[in-house]
C-alpha cells in the first residue's frame, strides 16, 4: 500500500515539475523565479521581491544557486507541498494515505499546486502539522506554523485551528452558534473594517471585490452536509469521533470565514481552502470508520461525485490546459 502511495506521489510531483504554460498564475511564478537572486546574495540591497515571504524567498534563493531552471523551481514547489501532505496522513493512519492523495488530486491539485504555489506549500505544512495538533505538541505547531507563514501569511490558520481543536464545546453549538455570530459580523461590522484592524492587504478590497455566486455557496453547504450526514452515520459512534469532531470544528470555521468575506470571492477562496485541505483526512476517516462494504461505497461514490465536479470545474479554465515543457524544448 505504501509503495503504491508513493508512486502517485512521484506522479504527481513529476507531473507539476514539468508542465509549461499551465495554471493561471504560471507566468507570475515563471517571472518571480527568474527575478530572485542566487543565495549569495540573499543579503544584497538587490536581492529583489522583497514584498515576498522570507521562507519562500530564500528556499528559491537557494534553488538558484543550483540551476537557473525553471523545471527545478517547480519539481522543488510541488515537491514540498506534496511530500508533507503524504507524511502527514501517513504518520496518522497509513490507511488514510491512498484516499486522502486521492481526494487532493481531485479537489487540490489543480487550483493550488498548478496555481497558488506559496500557498499550496503552506497547506502541505498544514497537513503534516496535524499528527501534532492530535498529540498536542504545542512547541512544533509554533514551529511549522511559523515555517508555513514565511511560505505564505495563510500559514497562521495552522495555529488558528490548533486553538479551535483544543476548545471543548459541543459540535452542535459550535455550529450554531458560529453561524449566528457570522450572520451578525455580516450585518454590523463592515469588511473594511476588519481588513484595517487586521493589517490585512486593501488590494483585495480594491481589486478582488467580485462576489461569490449563490451556486458557490450552495455548492460549499453540499459538502459540509455531506461531511455533517456521513459524521452522524458513520463516524460518531466509532473510535474516531473525538478526532473528527475537533477537526471538523476547524473545519466549519473556514467557512464561516468564507460566509463572511463572500462578496471578496478569491480572497475568501483562498481562505476558506486552506481551511478545506482538511478534506484529505476527514474523507479518509469516515471512509475507514465505517465496516460495511455498502456504506463504503456510498461513500466512495460520494466523495468521488464531488471530486470529480470540483475536478472538472478546475480543468474548465483553459489557463489549465496542460502543456508537456519538453514539447516546446
Amino acid at each position: 500500500m505504501d509503495s503504491i502511495a508513493k508512486s502517485l506521489v512521484f506522479i504527481l510531483i513529476i507531473f507539476a515539475g514539468l508542465r509549461y504554460k499551465t495554471g493561471t498564475d504560471f507566468e507570475s511564478y515563471v517571472g518571480i523565479w527568474s527575478g530572485i537572486k542566487p543565495i549569495y546574495l540573499f543579503f544584497n540591497n538587490d536581492f529583489g521581491y522583497a514584498s515576498l515571504e522570507p521562507g519562500f524567498l530564500f528556499f528559491t534563493s537557494l534553488l538558484r544557486t543550483i540551476s537557473t531552471s525553471e523545471i527545478l523551481f517547480l519539481l522543488s514547489m510541488s515537491s514540498i507541498s506534496i511530500i508533507p501532505v503524504y507524511i502527514g496522513l501517513k504518520k496518522i493512519n497509513i490507511l488514510y494515505v491512498i484516499p486522502g492523495l486521492f481526494f487532493y488530486l481531485l479537489v487540490f491539485y489543480i487550483p493550488y499546486i498548478f496555481n497558488g504555489m506559496r500557498q499550496a506549500v503552506a497547506m502541505g505544512i498544514f497537513v503534516y502539522t496535524l499528527p501534532y495538533i492530535l498529540d498536542d505538541k504545542k512547541k512544533k505547531i509554533i514551529i511549522l506554523t511559523l515555517l508555513a507563514i514565511s511560505f505564505h501569511t495563510s500559514g497562521i490558520i495552522i495555529l488558528l485551528s490548533y486553538l479551535i481543536y483544543k476548545i471543548k464545546i459541543n459540535l452542535s453549538f459550535f455550529l450554531v452558534g458560529g453561524l449566528s455570530l457570522t450572520v451578525l459580523l455580516s450585518k454590523y461590522v463592515s469588511v473594511q473594517l476588519v481588513f484595517e484592524k487586521l493589517g490585512l492587504n486593501i488590494y483585495y478590497l480594491e481589486e478582488l471585490s467580485k462576489s461569490t455566486s449563490v451556486f458557490q455557496i450552495l455548492t460549499r453547504i453540499i459538502v459540509l452536509l455531506f461531511l455533517l450526514l456521513f459524521y452522524r452515520l458513520f463516524v460518531q459512534k466509532s473510535s474516531n469521533n473525538i478526532v473528527f469532531k475537533n477537526l471538523f470544528k476547524a473545519y466549519f470555521l473556514g467557512f464561516f470565514i468564507y460566509v463572511y468575506f463572500f462578496e471578496l470571492n478569491t480572497f475568501a477562496t483562498r481562505i476558506n481552502m486552506f481551511f478545506r485541505v482538511l478534506e484529505v483526512i476527514l474523507f479518509p476517516i469516515i471512509f475507514i470508520s465505517t465496516k460495511r462494504l455498502l456504506n463504503k461505497v456510498i461513500v466512495f461514490i460520494a466523495f468521488l461525485f464531488l471530486g470529480t465536479y470540483i475536478f472538472i470545474s478546475s480543468l474548465s479554465n483553459s489557463d489549465n490546459d496542460y502543456h508537456f515543457f519538453f514539447q516546446y524544448y
